[in-house]
């Protein structure tokens, strides 16, 4: 049946197989040369990312979407994010490196990993007659991926944080897919990720406090923020108009 929803087997061996190499290959690594705080971070994603082409093109050849036809509600959307961007670190110009860095360097690999590849498969491989049950089906299935991903944060911070930053991912991935979606690029959610990365770290640096009083109530807040997350998604979506799916009609265009 053309209409059956498609297991994500592939998508399941993507993430597995990128885990591994994060956790068990490219972070021992690292580690083992004892690379300074930023470079490490940047050698880090950097390689991610390459990792994770190589297997996209072994795996799925999945096509990234860049071009972004801009209309004047994107204009006013991303001039405002870039605004708010810049207002925000004028108090706080001591962070404004680190911050800079942390928006770059998981705005890019991970919109390119999760919504270009992942997410980009999964409507791939479910674009036969799609309708609302397989959009969301794909976007409910590669946030999931997203938000697990965070998990390897764990080691270099505590389990409470990974557990809150976990609820708050999935969140942001469902915004972030939503967005992609919609507008069929993923240049638009590279900004949105950027700007929360970037507005998140430029108030207090990459500072992580691991006292467990300190979070005695931030896992609700954090369930919380998701949900919001969500509500903004699926609103952005149109998920009853199949119209305003730009990415999967994309995707048919490029298969025929």
């Amino acid at each position: 049946m053309t209409n059956t929803i498609r297991f994500p087997k592939k998508q399941i061996i993507f993430f597995v197989l990128l885990v591994i190499f994060d956790n068990f290959i490219s972070r021992p690594i690292f580690d083992y040369f004892k690379i300074d705080n930023w470079q490490h971070i940047i050698a880090f994603k950097l390689v991610e990312l390459i990792f994770g082409l190589i297997l996209n093109n072994l795996i799925f050849r999945q096509k990234i979407y860049f071009k972004l036809s801009v209309g004047k509600n994107t204009k006013i959307f991303s001039i405002t994010l870039i605004l708010i961007s810049i207002l925000s670190s004028i108090s706080n110009t001591n962070h404004l490196f680190i911050s800079l860095l942390i928006g770059l360097c998981a705005a890019i690999p991970e919109e390119c990993l999760f919504r270009g590849i992942v997410l980009g498969s999964l409507l791939n491989d479910n674009n036969k007659n799609m309708d609302k049950r397989k959009l969301l089906f794909c976007l409910i299935i590669s946030s999931i991926f997203f938000a697990l991903y965070h998990i390897g944060n764990i080691h270099s911070q505590n389990l409470t944080m990974t557990i809150m930053q976990v609820f708050e991912t999935f969140g942001m991935g469902c915004l972030f897919g939503a967005v992609y979606i919609r507008k069929g690029s993923i240049l638009l959610s590279f900004l949105l990720h950027f700007f929360i990365d970037f507005t998140g770290t430029i108030g207090n640096g990459q500072i992580v406090n691991n006292s467990p009083s300190q979070y005695k109530y931030s896992i609700v807040i954090s369930l919380i923020y998701m949900l919001i997350f969500s509500i903004i998604a699926f609103n952005i979506l149109s998920i009853d108009n199949k119209s305003k799916w730009e990415l999967p009609i994309r995707i048919r265009l490029s298969n025929q």
